[in-house]
């Protein structure tokens, strides 16, 4: 383990690409761009069952799932993934496939145009009545 303190954002990807796996521990969150990043890096990622989790990663394909505050649960799956080097490539394969698949800004913004495109824009006039 290292522990780097602030870096610069080109430092954050080049430990995330030196890094086994990245852990993720915590109760709440909204949508981890940490996630994103790790996937993107090809990172194994351990982290908290939780929804916003789950709603970008699947157990068992992009890292391993733990119960939030089963600190055993933690340390036995990080144990797992660093004594199984295949799986380790495997699982990093997946991630950057996932994080081109979902997460790339081409797909955001092809996504936002095409919810555009299947709701429409409020009119002019309802944007002038928010406005007020």
């Amino acid at each position: 383990m290292r522990m780097t303190g602030p870096l610069a954002r080109d430092e954050v990807y080049r430990h995330l690409s030196e890094a086994d796996v990245y852990v993720f521990p915590t109760y709440t969150e909204g949508q981890p761009f940490t996630v994103i990043e790790s996937l993107a890096a090809g990172v194994p990622i351990v982290a908290s069952d939780i929804q916003a989790i789950t709603n970008m990663i699947d157990d068992g394909v992009n890292g391993i799932l733990v119960a939030p505050g089963d600190s055993s649960g933690f340390a036995a799956a990080i144990g797992d993934l660093l004594a199984d080097p295949a799986r380790r490539r495997s699982v990093s394969a997946a991630n950057r496939e996932l994080a081109g698949d979902r997460f790339d800004r081409s797909v955001f913004r092809s996504r936002l145009a095409e919810l555009y495109r299947l709701h429409g824009r409020p009119s002019r006039k309802v944007l002038r009545r928010q406005r007020h």
